[in-house]
């Protein structure tokens, strides 16, 4: 799951996730292979990406412009090339 909170802001996404869904929540770890029924969760102040099939966490802590998603989809397509397949849901609440 990947957000567009600043890297100084607090998240509760793992808490909430956890209460409407029966996957199990997990916070990202650099070097995590994807599970089945999993969701994860970057750590405060990190992006994620992906490297053979690997999650890749990218500290942003410091950086001027943050941009979590565009990470993480630029580092997905590069990876998985023509088998990536991505969602994304905007709103505001």
């Amino acid at each position: 799951m990947v957000s567009h909170l600043g890297p100084d802001q607090d998240s509760q996404l793992d808490e909430i996730l956890a209460r409407v869904t029966k996957l199990r929540v997990v916070e990202a770890k650099d070097g995590d292979r994807l599970d089945p029924d999993h969701v994860y969760v970057p750590a405060r102040s990190a992006a994620l990406g992906m490297k053979d099939g690997c999650l890749v966490l990218h500290r942003t802590e410091g950086e001027r412009v943050h941009k979590p998603v565009d990470i993480f989809f630029n580092r997905f397509g590069q990876d998985v090339h023509e088998r990536a397949v991505g969602d994304r849901a905007v709103g505001l609440g």
